[in-house]
């Protein structure tokens, strides 16, 4: 069986604002660090037009998106002032994903609302369905709910 999995991470870009200047104003360590003009494995674009430096959550894959968020902004609000330096030469987005086997969500309270919205970060949610790798026949079915004969 595919567990749900969800992941939070604080992404800083800048082309202003070099990679190693971000992680010492915020004295966090990144899970990843770009820099400008590094090539990125990749035709469009070979360079990368920005620094970049991730923050992950901290938290295991398995834990619900709130608790993730909830890591993100614990370690971000105790860094208010930092991330409104940073605001002013960067662009702070939260990234959160959310891969479900087949049904799923999450709620947001009122309280996280606030507090996301007193930060100066973007947020940006993904959902992918993780479907298993299983082969289905497709089967024509009615109106009626009858199946139909293959053809």
């Amino acid at each position: 069986m595919i567990a749900d999995e969800t992941r939070a991470s604080l992404v800083v870009c800048s082309e202003e604002m070099s990679s190693a200047a971000v992680v010492k104003l915020l004295r966090l360590e990144p899970a990843e660090l770009i820099i400008m003009g590094s090539p990125t494995g990749h035709d469009k674009p070979p360079l990368h037009p920005y620094h970049l430096v991730r923050f992950d959550s901290g938290l295991q894959p398995n834990e619900r998106l709130e608790k993730q968020l909830e890591a993100v902004l614990e370690v971000a609000e105790g860094r208010a002032a930092a991330f409104s330096t940073l605001a002013a030469n960067c662009r702070l987005t939260v990234y959160c994903s959310y891969s479900v086997r087949e049904y799923g969500g999450w709620t947001i309270s009122n309280e996280l609302c606030r507090r996301m919205a007193k930060m100066p970060f973007e947020y940006v949610f993904g959902v992918s369905c993780a479907v298993p790798n299983v082969c289905h026949e497709e089967r024509k079915v009615s109106d009626r709910g009858k199946q139909l004969p293959d053809r």
